[in-house]
């Protein structure tokens, strides 16, 4: 799609409910997914992690992977959901690139999040590109640059296979 038309287009929402008040949202005809997570009760970070791995398995392996998670409505790290994260990004990669914005509340700890980015952009996959924001229209913007980029061409969507 060329990215005038892209332009126009609206960003087309449908939202769906899941357990513990988990919703995934589909923006620009299932382009972008939205999802959000209420709070990190185990229960909720269990119904969160199955709504993402069942995103993620079912996700065109011909396009790139581009998500928005939403935090802003409760987030505390805890250990478990750190195990849970362990559990997605050790499952099978299908191909195409993943280009994912989370939005965390606005807290004393940003400041030591945005410190501790630096260490983290060390470990990340290359087939992942993971920004955090605090303001979930700075990050849909992001995640809307990742799409048009992605169609016009000026972003991969797979990875390129590696020669040995």
């Amino acid at each position: 799609m060329a990215s005038q038309t892209l332009a126009a287009t609206k960003p087309t929402s449908t939202v769906e409910e899941y357990k513990q008040g988990v919703t995934r949202e589909w923006l620009y005809d299932k382009r972008i997914v939205v999802i959000t997570r209420p709070n990190t009760t185990r229960e909720t970070v269990d119904a969160w992690f199955e709504v993402i791995k069942k995103t993620y398995e079912d996700w065109p392996a011909d396009r790139a992977f581009i998500s928005l998670n939403d935090f802003t409505a409760g987030y505390t790290h805890t250990p478990y959901e750190t195990a849970r994260i362990k559990e997605l990004t050790s499952m099978p990669k299908k191909g195409y690139l993943v280009y994912s914005a989370a939005v965390l509340p606005k807290t004393f700890a940003r400041s030591l999040i945005m410190m501790l980015m630096g260490t983290i952009q060390l470990l990340r996959r290359k087939d992942l590109d993971q920004r955090l924001f605090f303001d979930k229209d700075e990050a849909l913007a992001w995640v809307k640059s990742c799409m048009e980029k992605v169609e016009a061409g000026t972003l991969p969507s797979v990875m390129k296979p590696t020669k040995r």
